[in-house]
């Protein structure tokens, strides 16, 4: 590692000193830290592509109900109205010092732990948590959508998935799934999921998940179903009067 210190220099010489400083410091970078773009006819590399083009395509995330907008299509001093867009704020997941509790959702799903979760520390692994959010808000969709995931036209893109740990889980144990619809709009969701252990009251992690509804050949954003959407409605509503 290479440190470098600016010693007190007499006036007028600070910029050549940080001038010297910008040269060393790029002698010592790496020389693939810049992205490049394919190589051209000559074999020589063609200027890079704008930051933005390396992306998927941005419309997967820039629904029309403004639930998910990508940080460029924005510049960052401009202005942000909150909640702006949202058609549907149902509730929100509890901080990491707070408690989420059962009676905060409305639906359970069952689960199990298996023996491959458990880590060398002798509890699940963190990176479980993930597959038993992923697997509650799937078994959902396709028990309330009646879709055939091998055939449908209309599928589910995550976009954004959070967990939140608060006590651990050990193999084996019987656990539960609560699902709520945090948000809902057009053609994307975003499902709140708390894992408890079956029969507790508190959970021991919890988060959400965020999907986009997309058309399996175009890859644009479509309308939730309308089988679907009546499900998700259906776990969202009343959750405030608790």
């Amino acid at each position: 590692m290479l440190i470098f210190t600016e010693l007190p220099s007499a006036p007028g010489q600070k910029g050549a000193f940080a001038n010297r400083l910008r040269k060393m410091r790029t002698a010592a970078r790496p020389n693939n830290h810049r992205v490049r773009g394919p190589l051209d006819e000559g074999g020589c590399w063609e200027h890079p592509k704008p930051l933005q083009d390396w992306f998927p395509d941005p419309s997967l995330l820039a629904v029309s109900d403004g639930l998910r907008k990508p940080s460029y299509s924005k510049p960052s001093n401009a202005p942000r109205a909150r909640g702006a867009n949202l058609r549907t704020i149902v509730t929100t997941m509890a901080h990491r010092d707070q408690l989420e509790t059962r009676y905060r959702y409305r639906i359970f799903l069952p689960l199990s732990t298996r023996w491959m979760d458990n880590d060398i520390f002798g509890h699940v692994n963190n990176v479980v948590y993930y597959s038993y959010i992923d697997t509650a808000v799937t078994n959902f969709y396709l028990e309330h959508g009646s879709q055939d995931v091998t055939s449908s036209l209309i599928i589910p893109v995550a976009a954004e998935t959070k967990c939140i740990f608060k006590r651990p889980i050990k193999h084996p144990a019987l656990i539960e799934a609560g699902l709520r619809t945090d948000r809902l709009g057009r053609s994307s969701t975003q499902v709140g999921v708390g894992i408890f252990l079956k029969g507790e009251s508190t959970a021991c992690a919890w988060g959400y998940m965020v999907h986009v509804f997309v058309d399996r050949i175009t890859n644009r954003p479509v309308s939730i179903p309308d089988l679907l959407r009546q499900a998700l409605e259906q776990i969202a509503a009343q959750l405030d009067q608790h």
